[in-house]
């Protein structure tokens, strides 16, 4: 029998494995296992067909060179690339028919003919770096490069797994492809892109151990966090997993163990001196979530017992950790324990650095690069695209954007995607898991279907969102918005969601705001919590209704004061011809003008002129305008109103609330400019009215009233009980003012010594003085020297008051010297003259009281004589004389009193010769002469 050709051996060779594969071709299944089989069942027939044909080795090489680079075209990229199915007996055939092209057909020169370049002609094989890792492609077996490498961007390199290890270490800028082909005019493919990395990430399990490991070292590096920051990350993941998410009543969703495990990884690692730090209202809800979440009997039938349902375990975590927050933000780590869990993270990562190395060295590395399918596959190959499982889901959503939104026009498909998932914790999963253009292509067609089906009730909306990122939340907004109708709704989901997500939300439904805030209270209440930032989107969006959401004036203020200055301009610029039908009574006047700029207070006040009359009907509604206005527009505001004094101000104390001593005192000015014509008209022949205008007065204001009144004054005080609360109501200065109205008559004063220590008995030194100042003929009140001057001399409490009031009681006696004496008498004249030179010598420290009585006494001595007969005279003069003995002991005893005080003297120093003159005289100095 003659031997068979090496044609005819490969022929038959590769005609075999074409019938041994058309037996195991993949029978049912998902999209991919369909795809799969359709791929098999085209190639195995053209293959055959090909091979039968051809006797010729050349043509035969050459035609199947032809169908290797078709195939290619067709299936680069995708899920049925070799690099995706290494493996598959279907690669391994055309692997074999590739060698065979190879070596049957004669390369050039300067392209020899390579295995590699025959499968996948539009890879680069030659590497640009001299090592021995990273080799000629051609120069490594192929099922071997098809195993540890996946295909770059365009089909047009490999990226070896291996590469891996070195980008862990290096920059993006700096993700060099190895195998770049640069002979191509394109410089996109110089470095590796970010999906390059994504691809080598999801090869093989040592590859996704790596890029875990490196992202737990990479946090432990930069953030251990603080324990609020890890409460904070357990809380949304509560509120996920609880009823109000995913969870269901009886049991928490299966995210709850682990959101407490991984919390409790942090926590296990804090000492003993940072968890004493920890609040125990916040330490006992730690310590229940670890015990009821490792205790699992205590879960059975979980809403028998409301300690273990994960909602209110959230909410009493939440309120045990809000008003700690500082306190929780500073505990954390310890230095000691963040380096060792650090360490600890970087051998991990070392290891599975080594651990890929070694396997990929060692021939033992398995792993396959996942891709997915095109819209020109699936026709090509005649496959129907139907979803009707999670597997059919994920090779969809492999499709280009582009490709997805043209497959998703067909409503059966949208039903099928739809049907697809049955919790909205599977959606929420899908949502994470699928790139944001393709995201948004399915949620176009298919979102509000999703909506009607999982978003019943707002919370559902909130779980849905409060785990995404701040993109997809804007993305699952702009879509799913009309489900938030309410501005409580709009409250409930920004409480519910971090500051990065609240402003993506606020800008992905600011087109629906204007339907969903129906009232100003509403807007209030969903401006209030807002950052500054939010708040600027939430207005933007209202700001052309605010104008029909302001009823009443108070609705303005409730929206006004949570704006910025700017946006205060431009709602009181939109509103401002609407005002005054809002602005009534003075109610809504001052509900709203303390928030308005000092150019806005004077338009309203400009725009309701013709109102304020009407709108200010009492003292207080008066004062409490001008509290919020400037001077100016307080001036204005009083010529408004000056027509309604007559019926504002009818008593005095009506005057009084009027002066509210919160104003200014330059408002207080301009208002007694505006006022002050009206005040004698109030004042009635009661002693109430005149004191409750002379107590909010100033001085200069009672010195301008005192004098409009000045002639009734004194049919105003009968006696010192009328008195007396006005003068502690006034000040020093109004004292003084009033007694000067007073008259000169002491029994308008006071009767006798009684009423007089009446009338001054707790006014305080200055009003006191103030006030003998001014009583004429102050002497005459002082019967007994020795008893009544000290009783007046005892309600001063300063040694600089008693003196005062000393030379006040000399000049009331001069005075009365003078007047009973001959003002024609030149001896006389002299007389006085010396006198009073000699008070005020002594009460101006210039002699003392020693010289001052000498003095005295030999002027008096020397004009007894000459007065003679003038007993009146004679009189005054010996109260004179007495006042000066009285005058010696007072001053005796302040100077004993201040040495014994001070200690330097002691009445111990007396007791010798004689104990009881001593103890007398430290009883006197005690009392201070006080009977």
């Amino acid at each position: 029998m003659p031997s068979k050709s090496p044609l005819s051996t490969k022929a038959s060779d590769f005609l075999n494995q074409i019938t041994q594969l058309k037996e195991i071709i993949p029978a049912g299944g998902d999209l991919s296992t369909r795809l799969l089989r359709g791929c098999y069942k085209r190639v195995l027939s053209d293959l055959e067909g090909i091979i039968t044909a051809e006797d010729e080795p050349v043509k035969l090489a050459t035609r199947l060179k032809g169908y290797l680079s078709d195939h290619w075209d067709l299936i680069k990229g995708t899920s049925l690339s070799y690099t995706s199915i290494p493996e598959d007996r279907l690669t391994g055939l055309l692997v074999d028919i590739a060698s065979f092209v190879a070596e049957t057909i004669e390369g050039s020169e300067d392209e020899p003919l390579y295995p590699l370049t025959v499968l996948m002609p539009t890879v680069a094989v030659e590497s640009l770096v001299d090592d021995k890792d990273y080799p000629s492609l051609n120069e490594l077996a192929l099922q071997e490069v098809l195993r540890t490498h996946i295909l770059g961007k365009e089909g047009s390199y490999l990226v070896p797994v291996r590469q891996l290890i070195d980008l862990q270490e290096k920059p993006k800028n700096e993700w060099y492809n190895t195998y770049y082909d640069y002979k191509t005019p394109s410089k996109e493919t110089a470095l590796l892109s970010p999906e390059d990395y994504e691809q080598l990430g999801n090869h093989s399990s040592y590859t996704k151990a790596l890029i875990e490991a490196k992202a737990q070292y990479e946090l432990s590096l930069k953030e251990q966090g603080s324990l609020l920051y890890h409460l904070r990350e357990l809380s949304s993941k509560l509120y996920f997993n609880s009823v109000l998410g995913v969870g269901i009543e009886e049991n928490a969703g299966t995210g709850t163990y682990d959101a407490i495990i991984q919390f409790n990884d942090y926590y296990s690692k804090l000492d003993e001196v940072s968890k004493e730090k920890i609040p125990p209202a916040v330490k006992q809800e730690i310590d229940l979530l670890l015990t009821l979440s490792s205790d699992s009997t205590k879960n059975i039938k979980a809403t028998s017992q409301i300690e273990t349902c994960i909602k209110i375990r959230r909410e009493s975590l939440v309120a045990a950790i809000t008003p700690q927050e500082q306190v929780l933000s500073e505990i954390g780590l310890t230095e000691k324990t963040a380096k060792t869990l650090t360490d600890e993270k970087k051998a991990l990562f070392i290891s599975c650095q080594d651990e890929l190395k070694k396997a990929i060295e060692e021939k033992k590395y398995q792993g396959n690069d996942k891709r997915g399918l095109t819209l020109e596959l699936v026709k090509a190959l005649n496959i129907d695209i139907t979803i009707s499982s999670a597997a059919d889901l994920q090779e969809i959503v492999k499709l280009s954007h582009s490709e997805l939104d043209s497959l998703f026009k067909e409503a059966a498909l949208q039903k099928q995607f739809v049907d697809q998932f049955e919790s909205l914790e599977e959606l929420v999963l899908f949502i994470h898991q699928t790139p944001i253009p393709k995201l948004q292509v399915l949620l176009n067609h298919c979102g509000q279907s999703l909506a009607n089906k999982f978003i019943i009730k707002p919370s559902d909306l909130s779980v849905l969102l409060i785990s995404l990122d701040a993109e997809r939340v804007s993305l699952i907004i702009s879509i799913m918005g009309g489900k938030v109708k309410t501005a409580d709704n709009f409250i409930y989901l920004l409480s519910v969601l971090s500051p990065e997500q609240g402003l993506a939300a606020c800008k992905a439904i600011k087109e629906k705001l204007p339907e969903i805030i129906k009232s100003a209270f509403g807007l209030r209440l969903i401006l209030e919590p807002l950052s500054l930032e939010q708040r600027a989107i939430v207005f933007e969006a209202v700001k052309e209704k605010l104008p029909q959401l302001f009823k009443k004036a108070y609705d303005f203020r409730l929206v006004f004061e949570c704006l910025s200055p700017s946006q205060q301009g431009e709602i009181f610029q939109a509103t401002k011809n609407s005002l005054p039908k809002i602005v009534v009574t003075i109610e809504d006047l001052k509900a709203i003008v303390g928030f308005l700029s000092a150019e806005h207070r004077g338009a309203l006040i400009e725009a309701i002129k013709s109102k304020l009359p009407q709108m200010i009907n009492s003292a207080s509604d008066l004062s409490d305008t001008l509290k919020f206005l400037s001077l100016e527009e307080c001036r204005i505001m009083l010529y408004y109103v000056k027509c309604r004094f007559p019926d504002i101000f009818i008593r005095g104390w009506q005057v009084k609330e009027a002066f509210d001593h919160s104003l200014s005192s330059d408002k207080l000015a301009v208002l007694f400019d505006a006022v002050k014509d009206y005040l004698p008209r109030i004042i009635d022949s009661s002693w109430f009215s005149f004191g409750n205008v002379l107590s909010c007065l100033n001085l200069e204001q009672s010195l301008v009233f005192l004098e409009s009144v000045k002639d009734r004054v004194p049919e105003f005080f009968e006696s010192t009980h009328y008195l007396e609360p006005l003068l502690k109501e006034a000040s020093p200065e109004q004292c003084s003012a009033l007694c000067n109205l007073m008259g000169k008559k002491p029994r308008r004063w006071a009767r006798d010594i009684n009423e007089c220590c009446e009338l001054l008995a707790g006014l305080g030194d200055p009003k006191i003085i103030a006030v003998l100042t001014n009583i004429p003929h102050f002497h005459q009140l002082i019967a007994n020297t020795d008893r009544d001057f000290l009783r007046i001399s005892g309600l001063l409490k300063t040694a600089e008051g008693k003196t005062k009031c000393h030379q006040i009681y000399f000049n009331s006696l001069l005075v009365d010297i003078k007047a009973s004496g001959n003002s024609q008498d030149e001896a006389f004249d002299r007389l006085c003259e010396t006198l009073r030179n000699q008070a005020t010598s002594y009460f101006t420290g210039q002699t003392d009281i020693v010289a001052f009585k000498e003095a005295c006494q030999l002027s008096v001595e020397e004009a007894k004589a000459h007065l003679r007969g003038q007993e009146p005279v004679l009189n005054l003069l010996g109260k004179w004389m007495l006042a000066i003995f009285t005058l010696g002991v007072a001053v005796a005893c302040s100077s004993l009193n201040t040495k014994i005080q001070t200690g330097e003297w002691t009445c111990n120093f007396f007791k010798a010769p004689g104990e009881v003159e001593a103890e007398k005289l430290k009883d006197i100095v005690t009392k201070e002469f006080k009977p």
